[in-house]
């Protein structure tokens, strides 16, 4: 809901800027304005919709869980970060364990740890398939590096 107060605040304020001061020579300022808040509009929207904020909201508001992947987005090895299909196996307190399918953006860094280990979700209590990967708390692969060396340290000692 917030956002499309966002987006009339800007068509509201685009608008009137671009007639008032004629930064393009048109004469229908509010149609040329139009246009371009739409646009800018519709960018937004694109960038707040896109897999790794979709359910942003969820952090510390959500039930707080666990999810393995189960299946992920294929990637050649070239690309910084693959978006694409991932299942994965949501476990919360208390419940069954169920799977979810979501488009999921993965870093480079963090693609490892999506793989391999447990990762810390929140959980819409409404919608059980809307989950947020809480991905400031996914390990990078220095990080695993790092726990998997101080682990054989430990165990030499």
């Amino acid at each position: 809901m917030n956002r499309y107060i966002v987006f009339i605040f800007l068509l509201g304020f685009s608008a009137p800027m671009i007639s008032e001061f004629e930064l393009l020579p048109v004469s229908d300022g509010w149609l040329v304005g139009g246009t371009l808040a739409l646009t800018f509009m519709a960018f937004v929207g694109m960038l707040l919709s896109m897999p790794r904020h979709r359910y942003r909201h969820l952090k510390g508001t959500g039930i707080e869980g666990t999810a393995r992947a189960m299946s992920w987005p294929e990637t050649d090895g070239t690309a910084a970060n693959v978006i694409g299909l991932a299942t994965l196996r949501v476990s919360l307190p208390g419940r069954e364990p169920y799977l979810v399918k979501q488009t999921l953006q993965i870093e480079e860094t963090k693609r490892a740890a999506f793989t391999t280990q447990p990762l810390p979700v929140w959980v819409d209590p409404k919608d059980p398939e809307c989950v947020f990967i809480d991905w400031d708390r996914v390990p990078t692969v220095d990080d695993m590096v790092r726990q998997s060396h101080e682990a054989m340290l430990r165990e030499e000692r």
